[in-house]
């Protein structure tokens, strides 16, 4: 059973994933309706469930756009042909809450996935299907239930393919992957613990390459919550246009370059992170690759995610931290929550 802690969710990853997929399989919409368009609301570790879905979506045929909406109200296209969907693990995010009731003055479909909370209440009272799902993890350590049962409903609403053999994959992948990475794997043999170490007293800069960047994303978010180091993302090649300037000079002795790379990377792709990598070794900055070996695409991002989220609780553990706290978030709601921020969004 999960603990709260972020080892014990990170071992049960793969037990995650299975309950993610019965629940999206027996998600049943009341009602559906053709939208032009879909809204994800979310923020922080409920937001990347949608990330990760849009970055599938769109490898696999999904017809429909899917927005990602990170901030406090709603872009100024969503109208009565769109479907917004408010992503909130605890149900009390406020950004996120301010999306919901603003969707619905808008006329707009309305989706709510989390486990309770305000949005779950306020879901119910205006009739709008709720994605239920199990209480007891960080929101961070809750990937696979934020992003699979997802994926299921938007299929439901047409939005998306069905999800059904992906999801099988990406089970397979990181039931497979699991043995070699927990605390319990030989450490010379520990991909996630070499990573770790390459990372150790350095900031942590991470290149998603092509449709990886949302895995880079995720594991600079990883590392700096788990890790409570600074970390930042980007994605190959825009960062070739500019980041890579900044590569050449002397701040890179001070920082790890970390890829993160599958298949689907393409080969342009490829050849600039090469470059990258030799830059950044020139300059004396630490380098690591985080890859997927092949298969289909979820099960490609949930491998180097996974991988990505043991690296992030390993290099807690190498700096004498415990990963599960996030106390300074706490502090800035409550800090929020005395300002009464959330009845005064807009600018």
């Amino acid at each position: 059973m999960n603990d709260g802690s972020v080892g014990s969710s990170l071992t049960g990853f793969p037990d995650q994933v299975r309950d993610a997929i019965a629940i999206g399989r027996a998600f049943a919409p009341r009602a559906t309706r053709p939208v032009s368009r879909v809204v994800v609301c979310g923020m922080g570790g409920s937001g990347i469930g949608g990330a990760l879905v849009a970055a599938w979506a769109s490898r696999e045929g999904g017809r429909t756009p899917i927005v990602l909406h990170h901030d406090y109200g709603l872009p100024s296209f969503v109208d009565d042909s769109t479907l917004v969907v408010a992503l909130s693990y605890s149900g009390d995010t406020e950004e996120t809450l301010t999306a919901f009731e603003l969707a619905g003055s808008r006329g707009a479909a309305r989706l709510a996935v989390t486990t309770g909370g305000k949005l779950a209440a306020r879901a119910q009272a205006a009739s709008v299907d709720v994605v239920a799902l199990p209480k007891g993890f960080q929101p961070r350590a809750a990937a696979g239930y934020l992003t699979i049962p997802l994926a299921f409903a938007l299929s439901k609403w047409g939005a998306v393919p069905d999800p059904g053999a992906s999801c099988k994959a990406a089970l397979a992948a990181v039931a497979e992957l699991a043995p070699a990475l927990t605390p319990d794997a030989p450490a010379d043999k520990n991909e996630a613990r070499a990573i770790a170490q390459a990372l150790v007293g350095r900031i942590a800069v991470c290149y998603g390459l092509g449709p990886y960047a949302i895995a880079a994303r995720r594991f600079a978010n990883e590392l700096s919550e788990n890790g409570k180091v600074l970390a930042f993302h980007g994605a190959i090649p825009e960062i070739c246009h500019n980041d890579l300037v900044g590569w050449s000079g002397d701040d890179a002795s001070r920082v790890a370059l970390a890829i993160v790379t599958g298949p689907e990377a393409g080969r342009a792709n490829e050849e600039r992170a090469r470059f990258m990598e030799t830059v950044a070794r020139e300059r004396g900055a630490a380098v690591a690759r985080l890859a997927a070996s092949g298969g289909d695409f979820l099960a490609n991002l949930f491998s180097v995610v996974y991988l990505g989220d043991w690296t992030s609780y390993y290099l807690a553990r190498l700096r004498n931290v415990d990963p599960t706290p996030v106390e300074v978030i706490g502090r800035l709601k409550s800090e929020l929550s005395r300002l009464g921020t959330i009845e005064s969004w807009k600018p």
